[in-house]
């Protein structure tokens, strides 16, 4: 499903050096068809330069809420100005649960894949950047070859993935 977050942003440093300790509030949560969802993150894009896009994608044990929260922190922590999106697997929230998780994950690809490509195929999108924590990489990796793949066989109305300009893979949990 796709959706919209509005988030409040508290605290830190004023000169921005201190802005890990950023107090996030989620304020609304509003779903979207897909249709909506990609005019508004075109809209957010087209008022950088780059006309840029950030996608986060949580890691192991991370509630929605808690997903939300960290990616606001990593597009204030970075500056970020363009269309931040956050990519939200069902992780179970708990640390008990690290191999339903892992099974979560993996069986995220294919939503993964297809938001990548409808990002990158998007003439009003410039640069996307990823960034990836935990166990988000399992589904991030597949998903990303898979598309690789799939492109280098020259399919029609392929993604565009030289728009992928930086990929961070922090914490990689996988083999």
């Amino acid at each position: 499903s796709y959706g919209e977050l509005r988030t409040t942003a508290s605290g830190g440093q004023a000169d921005g050096s201190d802005l890990y300790r950023v107090n996030v509030s989620l304020d609304r949560v509003t779903r979207r068809g897909r249709a909506s969802f990609l005019a508004e993150i075109e809209r957010a894009a087209a008022r950088t330069p780059g006309r840029e896009v950030l996608l986060f994608i949580h890691g192991f044990d991370n509630s929605f809420e808690e997903a939300a929260k960290s990616a606001a922190r990593v597009g204030i922590g970075i500056g970020f100005t363009g269309a931040a999106v956050l990519y939200s697997w069902p992780s179970e929230g708990s640390a008990t649960s690290y191999l339903t998780d892992r099974n979560n994950a993996y069986f995220a690809v294919h939503a993964l894949k297809e938001l990548l490509a409808d990002l990158t195929a998007s003439p009003w999108v410039g640069r996307v950047s990823v960034a990836v924590h935990s166990m988000g990489n399992e589904s991030f990796i597949r998903a990303y070859t898979e598309l690789v793949g799939e492109c280098q066989g020259g399919r029609s109305g392929c993604a565009d993935l030289r728009k992928v300009r930086a990929i961070v893979l922090a914490a990689p949990d996988v083999d």
